[in-house]
C-alpha cells in the first residue's frame, strides 16, 4: 500500500522513529510501516497478532495496528475507496493509507 502522513511532523517522526519514541516503540513503528507498505491493500493486513489490524470502535474509518502491549499506530484510508451499503468499507479497495499517530489510547 501507499503510505502518506497526516502532516510533515508525523512523516519526520516516523522517519526518525527510534529517536522519537525510543528503540522498542520506534523499532516497531518502522517494522509496521514496512509491513503495511508491502501489502497490496487493507484486506491483506492480518487481523491477528502481531499486526492485529482492527477498526477503532469510537471513530468511523480509523484503524490501528499493534506496536507494543499498549501502543498502536493509527491510520485511516486515503481516497479513493469503496463503501457498500450493508457491508461498509470494502477493505480490498483501500490501496493507500494516511498515518495519523502513534498513541497509547487505552
Amino acid at each position: 500500500m501507499k503510505i502518506g502522513y497526516i502532516n510533515k511532523r508525523m512523516e519526520k517522526d516516523c522517519r526518525l522513529a527510534r529517536m522519537t519514541w525510543g528503540d522498542k516503540i520506534g523499532g516497531k513503528v518502522l517494522l509496521r510501516l514496512a509491513e503495511l507498505a508491502a501489502f497490496g491493500n487493507l484486506s491483506q493486513v492480518p487481523h491477528v497478532p502481531p499486526q492485529r489490524c482492527h477498526m477503532l470502535e469510537d471513530v468511523n474509518l480509523k484503524f490501528a495496528v499493534d506496536l507494543t502491549q499498549n501502543y498502536r499506530l493509527t491510520f485511516y484510508p486515503a481516497q479513493p475507496y469503496e463503501i457498500r451499503e450493508g457491508v461498509g468499507l470494502v477493505k480490498e479497495s483501500v490501496k493507500a493509507i494516511i498515518i495519523e499517530k502513534v498513541d497509547d489510547y487505552h
